[in-house]
């Protein structure tokens, strides 16, 4: 390929190139029949002295291509043996012998394939691509093969040898690219190992030298601080216990929660209070905070626990209680603890189980939290769940505003949660999902919105619920109905809508169940009757219709309470209802309700309460109900009721309260019941006498010797 290069470049004749590349078969032969020869014999024709000068020519060609092949064999010779990684190439024939990658069929020269072998870890691997594209690998042998290959070829007259069509075809390869030079890879590896070595200097005069421009660590500046060792000593300064007032008269050490409510900062912080801050910051706080970037001075209540919990015998506690220590002193900041009713202990340095309203268990675990009407205000904060072994928080009757606090029910051994009567707004964290334990939960009277949420199914022990008197609304997820443990649910006084479930009937554990006041429409579903364990029934302020379920009081025989008052339910009230043994109070007052009173009524020996008012009753009072011996409160007033009292009321010696106003009766009080008054009837209502035409409407009755008072009729 060298030779068919130099002489194109060369512009020599095409029929030149063709002589030098045909040769001859060996040097003797060439020798004997060179025009050279047969010109010194005098037998040499004009055409062959003619091709004697172009030999020449040729000769010339090709000495000087054979000194510069030689002198290129040799690096290549020498490259082979100093790396391995370099082999001529070579193709395998069909027979197994190696031949040149492309080969003529017709005799003429293809030239030669260029690449590059590559060594396998034994033996150097050549790959060559066939006519379609098919790589193939051949391992030529051992180096020492290479090498003696190498010399042979390099022995080899450096013109081509043409052979017959079935033998090899070998001719001078063609000048491959020249692999890097071995010195450039010595020189760059030297170079990366001065690079180092600078650099590993560099960086030890950086650290030996104590002259230099270091940056300078403050040591105000928590964030900036270098790693803070463990303090030395077990004890630090002690702060003064929390004042609730300004007047720091002859207290050299003012507690954080003092100095934050009349400074609005943390102002004084012993040294090595400000150490011992540092160390728990890092060591201690990192544990439940990513983000605690507060000031040490900042008046945020998880940074006055922080200061307070590093003061003292901060030292002598684990973990643990480091942790429980700073969740209740947390708790203390963030809800205003320097103005409670009751802060005995509190923040002082003793065991915390002896802290007001602090319960623990036999191992010294805080598990209960009783902070109930002392005057707590502000925020419950999150940090109440690092009181992790926690199991029952009462916080009622209190000024505590924002949210419930969504790692509230995250705390494992949480079991009853009591913030009633309060200013809690927001909604029950979805967390509540997670309570697993959770027996009671009691949010009522606060300012609490939005809709209930639906992940309350998963509180599968909940036994008790109380939303009563918020301001939620939307309609009851269906995941309140899996409530299997349920027993006491009360959704009062809210503004749920739509209709009132028939999955209702899943609640198989209700004892009590309270629905109303709320939106809800429709009527009411006697699929409660199913509730066999049912004690308390309230169906207040609903605007629902239909008549009142006879299969109350036929199946609910385990019912004490029923109260069906406020909504537009109507008919009469099914005899059924005088069966109910255990019923202590039937209030089915301000309905729709019409007919005569049931006399069986009468039957409900247990009866304390029994109101009837404001419905459309007509008829006489039944005498039975003078029967119910047990009755304190019976009213009757604002119906269509007709005649007289019944005497049998005299037998009430319990009653407490009697109206019977509004309605058509005429009669005179007899002294039997009169006499009632001398006994526990402290409230007696009657409609005023009115004499129309000779006529009297109305009851006559001294007052207040034996009424406390009349209604006129109007």
């Amino acid at each position: 390929g060298a030779v068919q290069q130099k002489m194109a470049v060369d512009g020599v004749s095409q029929k030149i190139q063709d002589a030098v590349l045909a040769g001859g078969n060996s040097a003797n032969e060439e020798a004997k029949t060179s025009p050279y020869a047969l010109h010194e014999e005098g037998n040499a024709s004009p055409n062959q002295m003619e091709d004697y000068e172009d030999e020449e020519i040729i000769d010339e060609l090709e000495e000087e291509i054979v000194d510069e092949g030689e002198e290129f064999e040799e690096e290549i010779l020498e490259e082979y043996i100093d790396d391995v990684d370099m082999l001529e190439e070579e193709v395998k024939d069909t027979n197994g012998d190696f031949v040149p990658q492309a080969q003529s069929t017709t005799g003429e020269r293809a030239l030669e394939s260029t690449e590059e072998p590559y060594y396998n870890g034994e033996e150097m691997v050549e790959e060559h691509s066939d006519s379609d594209g098919y790589v193939s690998t051949n391992s030529p042998g051992k180096r020492s093969d290479i090498e003696n290959q190498l010399q042979g070829q390099a022995q080899q007259p450096r013109t081509a040898v043409v052979q017959s069509s079935n033998q090899s075809l070998v001719e001078t390869p063609e000048k491959p690219l020249r692999s890097p030079s071995s010195c450039w890879y010595w020189i760059t590896c030297l170079g990366l190992l001065a690079l180092l070595g600078t650099g590993a200097g560099v960086g030890y005069w950086l650290t030996t030298d104590d002259e230099g421009d270091a940056p300078k660590i403050e040591p105000g500046d928590p964030s900036t601080d270098a790693p803070t060792a463990a303090p030395t000593v077990s004890v630090s300064t002690t702060f003064e216990p929390v004042q609730g007032d300004c007047n720091f008269d002859g207290i050299s050490n003012v507690n954080p929660i003092d100095q934050c409510d009349c400074y609005g900062e943390i102002r004084d912080i012993p040294d090595d209070v400000r150490n011992r801050y540092r160390y728990n910051r890092e060591n201690f706080i990192s544990l439940y905070y990513e983000d605690f970037d507060d000031d040490i001075s900042s008046c945020i209540a998880r940074n006055q626990a922080l200061v307070w919990v590093s003061s003292g015998d901060d030292a002598s506690f684990d973990t643990d209680e480091r942790t429980e220590r700073y969740a209740l002193a947390t708790i203390f900041a963030s809800t205003s603890g320097s103005q409670w009713s009751n802060r005995r202990n509190w923040l002082s340095y003793g065991d915390v189980c002896l802290w007001s309203g602090v319960e623990c268990n036999s191992l010294g675990v805080v598990t209960a939290l009783g902070l109930s009407g002392i005057n707590a205000a502000g925020m419950l904060p999150g940090e109440i769940a690092l009181l992790k072994h926690l199991e029952t928080l009462t916080a009622s009757q209190n000024q505590i505003s924002g949210p419930l606090p969504v790692a509230l029910f995250t705390i494992p051994a949480l079991e009853e949660v009591d913030v009633s009567f309060n200013l809690l707004t927001g909604v029950i964290p979805p967390t509540l999902s997670d309570a697993q334990f959770l027996k009671s939960l009691n949010v009522e009277n606060n300012l609490m919105s939005g809709r209930l949420t639906s992940g309350i199914g998963n509180a599968q022990n909940l036994e008790s619920l109380n939303i009563n008197s918020n301001q939620y609304e939307g309609e009851l997820p269906s995941g309140l109905f899996q409530l299997s443990q349920l027993s006491d649910l009360d959704i009062g006084d809210n503004r749920f809508f739509g209709t009132i479930s028939s999955a209702i009937s899943k609640l198989i554990s209700l004892n009590r169940l309270t629905l109303g006041p709320n939106l809800f429409t429709g009527t009411i579903q006697s699929t409660i009757a199913s509730l066999s364990n049912l004690a308390y029934l309230s169906i207040q302020g609903i605007d629902i219709t239909g008549r009142l379920p006879a299969s109350f009081g036929y199946q609910l025989m385990n019912l004490t309470e029923l109260i069906i008052t406020g909504t537009s339910i109507e008919g009469n009230i099914d005899t059924s209802f005088g069966t109910l043994p255990n019923l202590s109070t039937l209030d089915l007052s301000s309905n729709k309700l019409r007919g005569a009173i049931p006399s069986e009524l009468g039957n409900l020996q247990n009866l304390v309460t029994l109101s009837l008012n404001n419905n459309f009753f007509d008829g006489q009072i039944p005498e039975s109900l003078g029967d119910i011996t047990t009755l304190f409160e019976l009213r009757l007033n604002n119906n269509l009721l007709q005649n007289g009292i019944p005497l049998s009321f005299s037998n009430l010696s319990s009653l407490g309260v009697l109206r019977l106003e509004s309605n058509r009766l005429q009669d005179r009080v007899a002294n039997e019941i009169c006499g009632l008054r001398q006994e526990e009837l402290f409230e007696f209502v009657v409609d005023c006498p009115l004499d129309v035409n000779g006529e009297t409407f109305g009851i006559v009755c001294e007052i207040p010797e034996c009424c406390t008072r009349c209604t006129p009729l109007g």
